[in-house]
Formats: C-alpha cells, structure tokens, sequence
C-alpha cells in the first residue's frame, strides 16, 4: 500500500509522540483536525497502525534482545508462530547475518526473563540462545 507524504509525516510524530492530539498534530502538519482524524483512521485500517501501547521503560521491568539460531531443517515461519505464543516477547525480527531471529523481551522480574527464556528454548527448531540484556533505552 502506498502512504501519501502527509501520511509519512504524520507517523513520525506520532512515533515521537504517540500521546499528541490530533488538533496540535493538525496544527504541527497544516491540515485540519478532521483531515488528521480521517488519516489516523485509514493508517490503522490499513494496518501501518497497529495497536497504541503503553511504553513500558526499564524503571518498570527487565529487557533485553535475544539472538536466535534455527536449526536449518525446521522453516523459521513455524518457529516464528510458536514464538509469537510466547508472553514477554514483544517484538520478533527475522535476520540475515550470524542470527536467525532477534526477539525484544520484556518482563517484570529476571525471574519471569529466565522462564521466557526456557519457553523459547523449549521450541522445537531452535538451534540457540544468546541474550544482551538492556542497561538503558536513549
């Protein structure tokens, strides 16, 4: 689907600033709150909205990436659907280079981190493990 200029600059703000009205996203871009309004509604209906989330920082919990390997007879798209099941995993990449899959985790104790970890683990396909823990999000 193609997205008009206005359209990409409207997601920018919003990336900056998801909480902003759309009367001073109107004003900021030159357009009418209701022309904001009717583009806010197609970007979700055409799904470059997906869902509006609550930002939860480290002051609230534990994160850290989590680099995969698959092992190479298993397809990554099925090891990608059992992942997707899995709680704490909020975002799910598949890569080129020396990993397979980065996987962004968040929980709200090294507790819960450790039991995310062994669900991954316990899927079938998954070759290995690597985890970086993030010490802070600029």
């Amino acid at each position: 689907l193609l997205i008009m200029k206005i359209e990409k600059k409207m997601l920018a703000e919003l990336e900056k600033n998801s909480r902003v009205t759309n009367l001073a996203l109107a004003k900021k871009l030159g357009v009418s709150e209701g022309t904001v309004r009717n583009k806010v509604a197609k970007l979700v209906r055409e799904g470059y909205i997906k869902r509006f989330t609550i930002d939860r920082s480290l002051k609230f919990g534990f994160g850290a990436l989590v680099h995969l390997n698959n092992k190479p007879q298993v397809r990554s798209s099925k090891i990608a659907g059992e992942l997707k099941k899995i709680k704490g995993i909020k975002k799910l990449y598949e890569t080129e280079g020396d990993y397979d899959m980065v996987l962004e985790i968040f929980a709200d104790y090294p507790e819960d981190f450790n039991e995310i970890i062994e669900n991954i683990r316990d899927v079938e396909g998954i070759l290995n493990t690597n985890s970086l823990t993030v010490l802070k999000i600029d």
